[in-house]
């Protein structure tokens, strides 16, 4: 393999990228100003099973980043483990 093909074989196992932003002060006080996103390979904001874009203040509900954040505890939801 050489250089110029790694990124092509590192997108072939490539699932998701999932973002995690603290925002300034103010933005989302409720989950501690974190700004949550999830991407495609293809660089997309991804979406949920019922179509709604998987970015900004994501799952406050029973499931999603910040529900599942929250139930780890910690100062301020940046710990997250394999369920």
């Amino acid at each position: 393999m050489t250089t110029t093909q790694l990124p092509r074989a590192f997108l072939c196992l490539l699932v998701a990228v999932t973002v995690m932003f603290k925002c300034e002060a103010g933005y989302d006080t409720e989950n501690l100003d974190w700004f949550w996103a999830k991407y495609t390979p293809a660089g997309e904001i991804d979406k949920n099973p019922k179509g709604a874009l998987l970015a900004g203040r994501v799952g406050k509900g029973a499931s999603g980043c910040i529900a599942c954040h929250k139930a780890l505890g910690g100062k301020d939801m940046e710990t997250l483990t394999a369920r």
